[in-house]
């Protein structure tokens, strides 16, 4: 029996395309700056009202019941929203009011870099407000007291009106900040932005940069994964080293792969494939790659643009 394939210049497939990507960009649209929406957490005793720049993951307003509550700014899914932003506008599918989309996100993000969780956690009756039930999901004092300099941009998710999320979640996670350095830089490559959009979007990138140089070499937590304390000092204290050998980082991971996967050891209980050292060293390998891919798209930039983002 054959499987019929579509073929990619069949009209219909073409129009059904055609209908189906101006919905999902019209859709995708409703979740950057959702400012006209008002989310309220009453077991949390919480009120989140977006400002311009945030990203939502959705702009449903679900309770988990059943919808989820995806009301929150992600740094990766925002990062990969603004790419899909600069793609609209190249294929004129969206005005001039992308660069604003982008000019406020560039300010969003940038003020979010500067919030201090120590401020969070020393609000007196924090725990009062928050329903008995929901307490077990409310984060502990001493975790929001460590989320200032770069663990902000560790924190997977914030609210969209620039507050700090309270909420347990899988933390920290790095892939944001690499790849919203490769989105504005593809943005500043496309020669879309003027010199005063371009002087904004400067000090963001080389923030990004920087931090995914500064953090691609450290464990990730799994994402959508919730690991206790103990857990996840387990799995640290297993995190190999990057060996100096001559055989390099590429090939030293390989075999650790294939003499993880030979013995079928498992580290800790929070790992969910075959071995923890390879989910491990996955992981550094993606940050590795995505750290390499910054650096190729910054050096291939014209010495000019290099100019204005080493100011």
């Amino acid at each position: 029996m054959t499987v019929g394939v579509s073929n990619p210049q069949d009209p219909a497939f073409e129009r059904w395309l055609e209908t189906q990507l101006s919905r999902s960009a019209s859709a995708m649209l409703r979740s950057i700056s959702p400012v006209s929406i008002v989310k309220h957490r009453a077991g949390f005793g919480q009120t989140v009202r977006p400002v311009a720049g945030a990203i939502v993951a959705s702009p449903v307003l679900g309770d988990y019941n059943p919808d989820p509550d995806y009301f929150f700014h992600w740094f990766r899914d925002s990062a990969v929203v603004i790419d899909a932003l600069r793609l609209l506008y190249a294929q004129r599918r969206i005005g001039d009011e992308a660069l604003g989309h982008l000019r406020d996100f560039t300010r969003f993000s940038l003020a979010v870099n500067g919030l201090d969780g120590r401020a969070v956690a020393a609000v007196p009756g924090r725990q009062a407000r928050v329903a008995p039930e929901l307490l077990q999901y409310l984060r502990e004092d001493h975790e929001l007291a460590s989320v200032h300099g770069d663990a902000v941009s560790a924190e997977t998710r914030v609210n969209p009106d620039g507050t700090l999320d309270i909420l347990k979640w899988a933390r920290p996670q790095h892939d944001g900040p690499p790849l919203r350095a490769m989105a504005l830089l593809r943005w500043v490559a496309g020669g879309h932005l003027d010199a005063a959009l371009q002087a904004e979007v400067a000090p963001l990138i080389r923030f990004d940069i920087d931090f995914t140089l500064r953090h691609w070499r450290e464990r990730p937590t799994t994402s959508g994964r919730k690991t206790s304390a103990t857990t996840t000092t387990r799995c640290a204290s297993r995190r190999p080293r990057w060996p100096k050998a001559r055989h390099g980082w590429r090939s030293w991971a390989t075999r650790r792969w294939r003499g993880a996967a030979a013995t079928n050891r498992r580290p800790c209980d929070a790992c969910s494939t075959t071995t923890g050292s390879m989910k491990e060293a996955k992981e550094m390998i993606a940050m590795r790659r995505a750290a390499t891919t910054v650096r190729a798209c910054w050096r291939a930039a014209s010495p000019a643009r290099r100019r204005w983002t080493s100011r």
